[in-house]
């Protein structure tokens, strides 16, 4: 997942959509709008790097694969994109 005006964010195997609660909703993969996206690892990799990177809620879908592969979406400040591989 890379934030659209500097590239940052984080890669790895969860994607999670988180609620007001921090709850999960959904599977793993799914993105949900009005949910924040926890992206990264599931476990700890070293002090010196983040472990996983969290947007706030999702406020607009701007384009999404047929495939479902690709996603770009906007929150109350940034725009993401998210590629599925």
């Amino acid at each position: 997942m890379d934030r659209e005006t500097d590239a940052s964010g984080d890669y790895g195997p969860m994607l999670k959509s988180l609620d007001s609660k921090g709850e999960q909703v959904g599977e793993n993969g799914e993105l949900h709008f009005g949910c924040s996206i926890q992206c990264g690892s599931f476990f700890a990799r070293t002090m010196q790097w983040q472990d996983w990177w969290l947007t706030t809620p999702i406020t607009e879908f701007i384009e999404i694969s047929q495939d479902g592969k690709y996603c770009k979406f906007k929150t109350k400040n940034s725009v993401y994109s998210v590629v599925v591989r």
